[in-house]
């Protein structure tokens, strides 16, 4: 039951950022990060950590050549603990 909610919250949150009107907005983006690095501290789920599989982990890199400076430091922050999550899981 709980890992059928967590993986809904992912697909919600991946929908989410591929959303055009999202993608226009500066403040939602930014806390949108925040939100990132809340999932990868409680989720250990894998599959949202790994930079090469997840769209809400190439958000995240796609996030540091952003124009909006909040967004790149919010990136810049999320990144080592999301590697640091993914070694304590595998």
């Amino acid at each position: 039951m709980c890992e059928d909610i967590s993986n809904e919250a992912i697909l919600i949150f991946s929908n989410l950022i591929k959303s055009t009107s999202f993608g226009a907005s500066k403040r939602p983006r930014v806390l949108a990060m925040l939100v990132l690095k809340k999932f990868a501290l409680h989720y250990d789920n894998p599959e949202i950590l790994d930079l090469e599989k997840s769209p809400l982990a190439q958000w995240c890199l796609g996030s540091l050549n952003s124009s909006i400076r909040e967004l790149r430091i919010a990136a810049g922050y999320d990144l080592p603990i999301m590697h640091s999550c993914m070694l304590t899981i595998l």
